[in-house]
């Protein structure tokens, strides 16, 4: 007698009346373990945006405060930089408890790692404010894609906040790095 076709063996391997039953294997069966992991109850839209929005919101953090303490920056472009530093800041930590609360702890404690130039130059000033506007816009972008999606409350407010401060942000520091780029260009 045949096994049934639903088998997954193979008809080759499937015992018939005529053919002897495979070896037992030696090894003792385990039942198959699945690694405890850390339960997400708000869905993956939640997680795909805080594991997005950490290591972005560092990043931003970084470079808004190594502009500010560039050579020769003006008052108005670090106090412009230092407020982005803050707001990026902000919402970092406030997502990395949200993940920290979740037990995503590895997620949660990401630094940055983006280091510019110690150039003297405006027009590297001017570029770097460009830079950070580009990633201010990217941020607004990266909270666009997830707010319709979103299953937490909370982030989904942290990423209507960001859509709304990112932008005009990025507008202010384009405004800055072509004032700044005026000024270098004058005699």
């Amino acid at each position: 007698m045949t096994a049934p076709a639903t088998s997954l063996r193979p008809p080759s391997a499937r015992p018939t009346a005529t053919s002897p039953s495979p070896a037992p294997s030696k090894r003792k069966e385990r039942p198959m373990r699945r690694r405890e992991l850390p339960q997400i109850t708000t869905g993956s839209a939640d997680l795909h945006f805080a594991e997005q929005v950490v290591p972005h919101a560092a990043d931003t953090t970084a470079l808004a405060l190594q502009i500010a303490r560039m050579p020769g920056t003006d008052v108005t472009v670090q106090a412009e930089c230092f407020q982005v530093a803050a707001e990026s800041e902000h919402v970092r930590s406030t997502v990395s408890d949200w993940l920290r609360a979740r037990g995503f702890d590895s997620l949660a404690d990401h630094h940055s790692s983006v280091v510019l130039e110690r150039e003297r130059d405006a027009q590297a000033q001017a570029h770097a404010l460009r830079s950070l506007a580009g990633h201010q816009l990217r941020s607004v972008v990266l909270a666009g894609a997830y707010a319709p999606h979103g299953g937490s409350a909370d982030l989904v407010r942290v990423a209507r906040d960001l859509a709304a401060t990112a932008a005009v942000e990025a507008d202010r520091l384009r405004a800055l790095a072509q004032l700044v780029s005026l000024r270098a260009s004058r005699p």
